[in-house]
């Protein structure tokens, strides 16, 4: 699995869940060539809860990220206006 879909803090985490759904899959195909069903089931909703967990977790690195690139956003439009003002008054002076 590539972990750079999480935040560094939530690597932990998401291995945490990579390995519950890793754990669970197994339980699920013994629990189904036993005949067991209803206990694969609840393998299957433990595999979905662990899913869902991961795709919060990648919300929050998509999340990070945006805010991250519109923080550039702004310090470069600063820049860039800064830039325009000194150039105004340069041309201005002339």
């Amino acid at each position: 699995m590539d972990f750079k879909e999480f935040l560094p803090s939530d690597k932990d985490k998401a291995n945490r869940e990579v390995a519950c759904i890793e754990h669970c899959k197994i339980r699920v195909a013994e629990h189904y060539k036993n005949g067991r069903y209803i206990e694969a089931v609840a393998f299957h909703i433990n595999i979905a809860r662990s899913l869902e967990a991961l795709d919060r977790l990648k919300q929050n690195k998509i999340e990070h990220d945006q805010q991250f690139m519109l923080k550039r956003l702004d310090a470069q439009l600063v820049v860039d206006k800064q830039i325009y003002e000194l150039k105004v008054k340069t041309h201005a002076a002339k």
